[in-house]
């Protein structure tokens, strides 16, 4: 008697199938996931301009002293006061001089 021997692994048509599945479970994923991360720069952006905020409230109560929250796109800290740019990437704080006589 003579086993016939069958060769074990996937036809074209399953890959084909499989694919198409795959494809559109990605298409389906892709909308939500680009929401997702539009959604969480946004979050990202509020976080550091909420802790800039807070740390300049509190640099003013430290020193009792005004000090002025600044959006910028310089991220060397060496130009202070730093230009203020509408859109910024950075921010920086920094105290207001006394104008004590």
């Amino acid at each position: 008697m003579q086993r016939s021997r069958r060769a074990s692994g996937f036809t074209m048509i399953e890959m084909a199938v499989t694919m198409a599945i795959f494809a559109i479970l990605v298409a389906l994923g892709v909308p939500s996931m680009t929401t997702w991360i539009r959604n969480n720069k946004v979050r990202t952006a509020t976080d550091s301009l909420q802790t800039g905020l807070r740390l300049a409230q509190a640099e003013s109560l430290r020193r009792s002293r005004q000090v002025v929250f600044s959006l910028t796109n310089s991220a060397t800290p060496n130009a202070i006061p730093l230009p203020a740019v509408a859109g910024g990437t950075s921010w920086a704080i920094w105290t207001v001089p006394s104008m004590e006589t």
